[in-house]
């Protein structure tokens, strides 16, 4: 099958520019495979020489550029019918929207503690963003996180792609402030 001439006898639409925006957090073992993947599709569906092909590989290449740190300032115990089934609920001074918006793309981000808890209980938890709004959830799924207290911090890591770029000061928040680290060894 040749894609462009698909697209063009269904939609009347000349193709010319194939984007490939790829988004993972992978080893460079894993892309050279995506590459191999999509030179294979490029030559099966896309043979016209004329047509202009670009690929976005950005996370990739920045995603450990950032790591985000934030403080529990609330939190709710949501109790069940026994210990196990209980939730944690707690309240975070970011959001999707001024930091965490990766999480509206649907790249998962672990969420670390940054207390050491090693060998603590850990309870399934939901964690929500500063904003009011319904759709403010940082953890896109219920996370087992040991017991926190409100004071602490959690750490989103490798969140460097796709970050701050396109965050908005959404609801009055304002944008996270960006403090430069680097270890000695590293400069």
């Amino acid at each position: 099958m040749n894609l462009p001439i698909y697209v063009k006898q269904c939609f009347r639409v000349m193709v010319t520019l194939c984007d490939i925006f790829y988004t993972s957090r992978t080893t460079s073992t894993a892309v050279a495979q995506v590459g191999m993947a999509i030179n294979m599709t490029i030559e099966q569906y896309f043979p016209d020489p004329t047509i202009k092909i670009i690929a976005e590989p950005g996370q990739y290449f920045v995603i450990s550029a950032f790591t985000l740190v934030t403080q529990i300032h609330s939190k709710k115990h949501l109790t069940g019918q026994n210990e196990n089934e209980s939730t944690r609920i707690y309240y975070t001074d970011i959001s999707i929207f001024n930091s965490l918006i990766i999480g509206l793309y649907d790249l998962y981000v672990e969420i670390v503690p940054m207390k050491e808890a090693i060998g603590a209980k850990v309870y399934p938890s939901i964690v929500w963003g500063a904003t009011c709004d319904g759709s403010d959830r940082v953890s896109p799924e219920t996370v087992l996180l040991p017991e926190m207290e409100i004071g602490e911090w959690l750490a989103f890591e490798e969140i460097g792609a796709y970050s701050l770029s396109i965050a908005a000061d959404f609801n009055g928040f304002e944008l996270p402030h960006v403090h430069a680290i680097i270890n000695r060894s590293d400069w």
